[in-house]
């Protein structure tokens, strides 16, 4: 069992990821593709993902094995944000950290000669690593992007509301049929013996649709301490099924910039990623991104130079075509 043990500063640190991750949907969705558990929700999607395979893939199953120990550099940390940020962070990872841990997944793997050659050329391996993450994002992962962001932002909803009005408490308790929480400590069964002392750093908590059944962590966070918990599993995010009568009422409405844009925002971004993720002008972006935010579908913040947008409750709402 897993004990994550908390102190008075940690109970005021705990805070909800703003959005899907796509690194941590993209390790959890290895391990997925690598087993046969829950064959309703991922069957399709595996056998799908296994014909359109590319040769980068085993290079990621060999670093992201379906039980054990995966590399904590795999998931840097960015809050929300496009795969093309993450990726940036990935490739950022200190050299000697990338050699540790790649090492350290290969002493217990049946794949260890290629990953010590990996380990041995940290500089040569990452690049690979990065590239690879690029080809099976846009084969496994893209294509099913936009309904699983929406899926944990309805996640993400429901649970702020239950921290408002229940506590954090209630929060912790909520996050799998295996977690209780103590009062000062969250237990999580379908763990080795382990005890985890935050010691006033707080928790992130995220939510995933491939994290199954149980939530999951980093081995040794470098940083703030994340654990990812499972979201309700919609069959039909994995599904392929297209709504495009719905689609296309929502460009009447809106017009398809807006409608692309509101798509884009549901992972926030700056006007810059919106502009470059939708291939329009940053003015044409800020433009449509202004409407939006006047029309209720979009809010927008300050971030340092910057100014962060994301589809809000609503905007996601008209997109899943959930408005009465």
């Amino acid at each position: 069992m897993l004990r994550i043990h908390f102190d008075e500063a940690d109970l005021t640190s705990i805070v909800l990821a703003p959005s899907a991750s796509p690194m941590w949907e993209m390790l959890l969705s290895l391990h997925a593709l690598q087993a046969t558990y829950a064959d309703p929700v991922f069957g399709a999607w595996r056998r799908e993902t296994r014909i359109k395979a590319t040769p980068h893939l085993r290079l990621l199953l060999d670093v992201a094995p379906a039980y054990g120990y995966s590399p904590d550099f795999v998931t840097p940390e960015v809050m929300g944000g496009s795969i093309d940020t993450a990726r940036d962070a990935l490739m950022a990872t200190p050299l000697e950290r990338v050699h540790e841990e790649i090492s350290a997944v290969a002493t217990r793997s049946p794949a260890r000669p290629r990953l010590e050659q990996l380990a041995g050329s940290p500089k040569t391996g990452l690049s690979m690593l990065v590239d690879a993450v690029g080809a099976y994002w846009a084969t496994a992962m893209a294509p099913h992007w936009a309904g699983l962001q929406r899926r944990v932002a309805e996640d993400l909803d429901r649970r702020r509301q239950l921290m408002t009005t229940q506590g954090v408490g209630a929060l912790l308790d909520s996050l799998g049929p295996r977690v209780r929480w103590t009062g000062r400590v969250l237990e999580i069964a379908g763990f080795n013996d382990n005890d985890v002392y935050l010691e006033g750093r707080g928790l992130t908590l995220q939510p995933s649709y491939f994290c199954w059944q149980d939530p999951t962590k980093l081995r040794e966070p470098q940083g703030r301490p994340v654990l990812v918990y499972p979201i309700e599993h919609d069959r039909s995010v994995l599904s392929g099924r297209k709504a495009p009568e719905r689609e296309s009422s929502i460009s009447r409405l809106l017009g398809e910039a807006r409608r692309d844009l509101l798509n884009a925002a549901e992972s926030p971004g700056t006007t810059s990623e919106l502009a470059q993720r939708c291939m329009m002008s940053v003015s044409s972006a800020s433009r449509h991104a202004a409407a939006l935010r006047d029309a209720g579908l979009l809010t927008s913040h300050r971030d340092g130079q910057s100014v962060q947008h994301q589809t809000t409750a609503l905007g996601r709402a008209l997109l899943s075509g959930s408005v009465a």
